[in-house]
């Protein structure tokens, strides 16, 4: 049996930030059950959006979390994919169901959401990141030959 690199500290961060994340979004799932009749009255939208998005979001981080924790192969493509999708989901919800008098936060979250994507990019990149992952140098450059 072949002895698995060591994690580095960038992973376990960033796999901590995503699964606290994914609790994030599990509260919002629980919470948006718990006041289901609450949220019906007051939103203009069904609060099986927040239910339903909360729900799929703390799935998708739960899974992803765990699979930057154990070095998985297929995580870092993954997480690549699942960062510009949440990206994509988070700033249409933003811009679609958010109050527009309370959109003055924007520009900081847009700096919070750029400093994360390049910690990702960053992270990616490194060798030592590569070879937890099981991914070699020769590896990734033939296949972009290939490709």
């Amino acid at each position: 049996m072949a002895i698995s690199p060591q994690r580095p500290k960038s992973v376990t961060t960033f796999a901590g930030l995503v699964l606290i994340l994914a609790v994030f979004y599990l509260l919002r799932f629980l919470q948006t059950l718990q006041s289901w009749d609450v949220l019906k009255a007051w939103l203009p939208f069904s609060p099986a959006y927040l239910a339903g998005s909360g729900l799929i979001w703390a799935s998708v981080g739960i899974v992803l979390a765990a699979a930057l924790w154990l070095g998985k192969a297929w995580a870092r493509l993954a997480m690549s994919v699942a960062i510009v999708v949440f990206e994509g989901y988070y700033w249409l919800d933003r811009l679609f169901l958010v109050n527009p008098m309370t959109q003055e936060g924007w520009l900081f979250m847009a700096f919070v959401h750029g400093v994360v994507i390049l910690w990702w990019i960053g992270i990616n990149t490194r060798a030592s990141t590569r070879k937890f992952f099981g991914v070699s140098y020769a590896r990734e450059r033939e296949n972009q030959t290939i490709a």
